[in-house]
């Protein structure tokens, strides 16, 4: 099974259209997860996740003006994609985005 759900805030937010009018909405999220060390210091460790997010769920995300900052909760899956070094990352492909 190959789901993901992740809370967190929206980065480098941007959105366009395909060739055949299709909408694709691009963005990282951060999710940060705060800790107490063995120390008792209070740790916190980041992540940035991409997300692509297509069709009609990218479209309510611009209608909803999200940007960055903006808090939101990412349901999808996992996905392999070239950027265009010809690098492989792993990023999320949202299948519902909920801004919180």
């Amino acid at each position: 099974m190959n789901s993901v759900v992740i809370t967190g805030e929206v980065g480098r937010f941007r959105h366009n259209k395909t060739g055949n009018g299709q909408t694709v909405a691009n963005f990282s999220v951060l999710s940060e997860r705060r800790f107490s060390a063995r120390d008792g210091s209070t740790k916190s460790n980041k992540v940035y996740m991409g997300v692509v997010v297509w069709g009609g769920a990218a479209d309510l995300l611009m209608a909803d003006g999200v940007s960055d900052g903006a808090v939101v909760l990412v349901q999808g899956h996992l996905a392999n994609e070239k950027d265009q070094n010809d690098n492989w990352r792993t990023i999320i492909n949202g299948q519902q985005v909920a801004v919180l």
